[in-house]
């Protein structure tokens, strides 16, 4: 019995490991700042100046383990839990290897833009990002909460992603908005997802491709301000958008239609803003037909 337990603990311990490892890496990037040139009691914070992140678009309803269930024979409850436990461990592992490996296979669409896409640090990101964010919302919210006159970081760490038609570039941002000092408890968190409408060229790849990647970085930039202005326009709203309704709503990803689950924070005729159940705001193009008609804006 107590050979069994302390095969249990050691399989918790190896759970527990693993996904600490996974979410805290050793060796953690430096930190990339910029000081808002309209205010500088605002700094914008990136991971690093290394090249800016970005992959390929993948479902993740590809990854699983395939049919059929287990039998877990056992002498005793104890054996049991330690069988149970082990077979988590082992279907963790197996999807994890599946996800890498669509994700390597979905990251092939990028062969063509790894050129420019090599010689786009966040340096240049941040330079290009930080003179098209509004400040106003969260600077007159700060003013009312007394915080006006100390200095606030944005914690931004995005990645990006290009939908498999090559139409659309995806931006999925982790936003934190704190006063230095404060502990990670009490800031503000956001998860951001922008889609950006999708462009009609004929020839995707030489779209983004060409003037060295210039539309690339450019709707890459406009996609990381967009990201940063919802996180400042729900941190000033606070918990006025929490009691709307959830609703089923459809919006395009690349030329593909997606449906969720979500509450609807905005809405004009082109765009939508959107929180899903996992409390990700997602900012995309509205699906336009002759049923869904442009409906009045629904401000934060």
């Amino acid at each position: 019995m107590k050979r069994i337990l302390l095969l249990v603990s050691m399989v918790i311990n190896m759970l527990i490991f693993n996904s600490s490892a996974m979410a805290e890496p050793a060796n953690k990037p430096t930190t990339l700042s910029l000081p808002f040139k309209s205010n500088s009691q605002w700094m914008l914070e990136l991971p690093n100046d290394g090249p800016v992140v970005y992959h390929g678009v993948y479902s993740l309803d590809e990854a699983g383990t395939g049919k059929g269930g287990m039998l877990y024979p056992a002498p005793s409850a104890a054996g049991l839990v330690a069988a149970i436990v082990t077979h988590a461990l082992i279907i963790n592992s197996v999807k994890n290897e599946q996800k890498n490996q669509l994700q390597l296979n979905a990251d092939q669409v990028l062969s063509s833009y790894q050129e420019a896409l090599n010689h786009f640090k966040y340096g240049e990101l941040i330079e290009r990002t930080i003179d098209r964010l509004s400040l106003t919302p969260a600077a007159e919210h700060l003013k009312a909460l007394a915080y006006s006159e100390r200095r606030m970081i944005i914690e931004s760490a995005p990645t990006f992603m290009l939908t498999q038609d090559q139409k659309t570039i995806i931006i999925n941002d982790n936003v934190v908005i704190r006063i230095p000092g404060q502990t990670p408890e009490v800031a503000h968190k956001s998860m951001i997802r922008v889609i950006s409408a999708a462009e009609n060229s004929a020839d995707s790849s030489s779209f983004w491709t060409g003037n060295q990647g210039e539309n690339i970085k450019g709707i890459s930039s406009q996609l990381h301000a967009q990201s940063i202005d919802i996180a400042l326009q729900t941190f000033a709203a606070g918990k006025s958008a929490e009691s709307k309704p959830f609703q089923t709503v459809r919006y395009k990803e690349g030329l593909s239609d997606k449906v969720e689950r979500a509450q609807v924070i905005h809405k004009d005729c082109d765009r939508m803003l959107i929180k899903n159940l996992r409390g990700v705001f997602i900012s995309a193009p509205v699906v336009k037909s002759p049923e869904n008609a442009c409906e009045p804006v629904t401000e934060i």
